[in-house]
């Protein structure tokens, strides 16, 4: 038997250090004037791996442009046999982890870069540059 109401809303988590003028900044919603709004903004519209989550996330941690969250993901497992699953992962977690080590042990280097371009394995550089 349905009750006729609709479901509960689910609401985002919001970050510890989280820094309500840069969430308004990468809003650019003029409604947002103080923490407690940006809060609120944030709680209902900044969910798990969402492009407002991921902006926020990739402007506080300075995450490469070029960075893209599957390519690496597959770059980690693929060359440095990190064990990760696709699918499983925070995007939230993953920029932390690039943040924190990944762009010194794991730096989106040469073989990073074929993966982004889609260069296949058989292409020869030396060749090419003939």
């Amino acid at each position: 038997m349905q009750s006729g109401r609709k479901p509960h809303p689910t609401f985002a988590t919001i970050p510890p250090d989280f820094n309500w003028q840069l969430f308004k900044k990468i809003t650019n919603n003029n409604n947002i004037q103080n923490e407690e709004t940006a809060r609120n903004y944030f709680r209902r519209f900044a969910h798990n791996n969402s492009e407002l989550r991921n902006k926020y996330f990739r402007e506080k941690l300075n995450i490469p442009e070029d960075f893209n969250e599957n390519v690496y993901v597959d770059y980690l497992t693929k060359h440095h046999n990190v064990k990760l699953t696709q699918g499983t992962i925070l995007n939230d977690t993953l920029y932390l982890f690039y943040n924190s080590q990944g762009k010194n042990k794991y730096p989106l280097g040469p073989e990073y870069y074929k993966m982004y371009h889609k260069i296949p394995d058989t292409f020869d550089e030396v060749l090419y540059k003939k």
